[in-house]
C-alpha cells in the first residue's frame, strides 16, 4: 500500500469512528431527555399526592 493510501484509509477509518462516536452521544442524549421527562413526571405525581395528603 503506498502512503498516499495508507493515509486515506486512516482518514477513512477516524471518520467512522466520529460518526460512530456522535451516533453514540446522540442516543445518549435521547436518553437523559427521557430520564428528564420521568424526574418531571414523579415531581408532578409526588406533588398532586402530596396536594391530596393535605386535603
Amino acid at each position: 500500500m503506498t502512503r498516499l493510501a495508507t493515509v486515506r484509509s486512516e482518514l477513512a477509518h477516524a471518520r467512522d469512528n466520529s460518526v460512530r462516536i456522535l451516533g453514540e452521544l446522540d442516543s445518549a442524549r435521547r436518553v437523559e431527555a427521557v430520564a428528564r421527562q420521568i424526574d418531571r413526571d414523579l415531581d408532578a405525581a409526588a406533588a398532586a399526592l402530596a396536594h391530596g395528603a393535605m386535603r
